[in-house]
């Protein structure tokens, strides 16, 4: 009886371990293994930071082993399966891709995990710089200007085959093809048959206009000129975001005769205090209007005018026979700032801390320009110059922590040092919740963008 109840166990024991490669085609299909992270807020998770000169090599084990396909996709970049089969081993290139990794059933059974890989550019591979060189007008002949940009054979805006005129170090033209309006990947092939992804693009039948820069609008409305002072008064602090230089424009019409006790069209550009004498009161002297046809006029906010306006407290547009409806100028906007202060840095993560939320509004891409002075060795405990830019969780694995690697300044004399706002980058501070910078020897003064 002993024996048989051995026997017993022994054989439940068997049943209980079986493999589970015996699962049936009716299963539904698992993935085992590696087990991937969870997204939040609908992103995919982040799992793999790669460089492009490094391949993606995951093998997955799934069940049931014997019945079931197994597709990779990267939708971001392509409809299409990029690998098939338990294991992808391959290069991607530069930005964020979100791979989905997708198991089906004979009996059409499925599960998908989708996660994130980052792919950081190397010094070496071409770039197409921002702003205007990624906007595409289709069948123009576009000349984008970079770096690396030497050696392309090929152009490629998404999927469609652009034409190419010529390439160069700095440099690339190329036709752009008639296409769907929208945002692309513009990819390039170089002799050696790599290809890369040097910008996002835009395809657009508008012309560029640049962002940074926009119209101030300093007085609108409309008012006749009838030697009143207070005609237009456009106060001294509006003026606040003009840097001298910039070029003001008049917008107005000249009124008939018939309008007119006396017949006569003149401009004279003063402030609220003003007289007799045209050279210590006034922005304009008077100027007569007579032969004119146009309908704007444009004066320069040099320095003079600057401390003028700001000495009296305003512009005042002053005349007869205008009908004036709009003071404005062009500006260019001033670089965000993300951090501005006075920090020495020590190695003490809540030196420089800018939270996660000051990024919401950054593209990726743009640069990040951290402002600096180097302290004099007097200053200092241990003499060396250094700078580290991390995550408030960070410790000895840069790889991984880090957004810049501790970077010593010992032979460097400039005051500024940039660093790119890339896929990696905007993951790690959203996943960590800031960006700190640490290090010895630094002062650091702001931190600003240039997107």
């Amino acid at each position: 009886m002993t024996v048989a109840l051995a026997a017993l166990v022994i054989t439940g024991c068997a049943k209980i371990q079986e493999p589970y490669s015996t699962a049936s085609a009716d299963d539904v299909p698992r993935v085992l293994q590696p087990d991937f992270p969870q997204g939040t807020g609908g992103e995919a998770p982040n799992y793999k930071t790669l460089k492009t000169d490094e391949n993606l090599n995951i093998t997955v084990i799934v069940t049931p082993a014997d019945y079931c396909t197994v597709e990779w996709y990267d939708y971001l970049w392509t409809s299409e399966p990029i690998a098939t089969g338990l294991t992808i081993d391959m290069p991607l290139m530069a930005g964020r891709h979100e791979i989905t990794l997708k198991v089906t059933t004979m009996a059409g059974k499925s599960t998908t995990r989708t996660f994130g890989v980052n792919v950081g550019a190397l010094a070496t591979d071409p770039v197409v710089d921002k702003g205007i060189s990624r906007w595409l007008n289709p069948g123009a002949t576009m000349v984008s200007t970079g770096k690396n940009l030497d050696g392309i054979v090929k152009v490629w805006v998404g999927s469609v085959e652009a034409t190419l005129v010529g390439s160069s170090e700095d440099a690339l033209s190329f036709v752009v093809p008639t296409m769907a309006l929208g945002d692309y990947k513009l990819i390039v092939e170089k002799t050696d048959g790599k290809r890369y992804c040097c910008a996002d693009v835009t395809v657009s039948d508008q012309e560029w206009v640049d962002p940074a820069v926009t119209e101030l609008i300093l007085w609108e409305g409309e008012a006749a000129l009838n030697w009143d002072a207070n005609n237009i008064k456009v106060e001294a602090g509006q003026f606040a975001d003009v840097p001298a230089g910039t070029e003001i424009t008049i917008e107005y019409t000249k009124m008939d005769a018939s309008e007119l006790t006396e017949v006569y069209w003149a401009l004279r550009i003063t402030t609220p205090i003003w007289g007799d004498d045209p050279e210590k009161d006034d922005i304009l002297p008077q100027t007569d209007f007579g032969p004119i046809t146009g309908n704007t006029y444009t004066i320069v906010y040099d320095d003079r005018v600057k401390a003028l306006i700001a000495e009296r407290g305003a512009m005042c547009l002053v005349g007869n026979g205008l009908r004036v409806y709009k003071i404005s100028c062009i500006v260019q906007a001033a670089d965000p700032v993300l951090w501005e202060g006075d920090a020495t840095l020590n190695w003490d993560a809540n030196n420089i801390k800018v939270e996660a939320g000051k990024f919401t509004d950054v593209s990726v891409g743009s640069e990040i320009v951290i402002e600096y002075t180097k302290m004099d060795a007097s200053e200092l405990t241990e003499v060396y110059w250094a700078l580290r830019i991390t995550t408030p969780i960070w410790g000895d694995d840069p790889e991984k922590d880090d957004i810049l690697a501790q970077t010593d300044f010992g032979p460097i004399t400039g005051n500024t040092y940039t660093i790119v706002y890339d896929d990696r980058v905007k993951a790690l501070i959203a996943e960590r919740g800031a960006m700190c910078l640490v290090g010895n020897g630094l002062r650091i003064t702001s931190i600003t963008l240039k997107q």
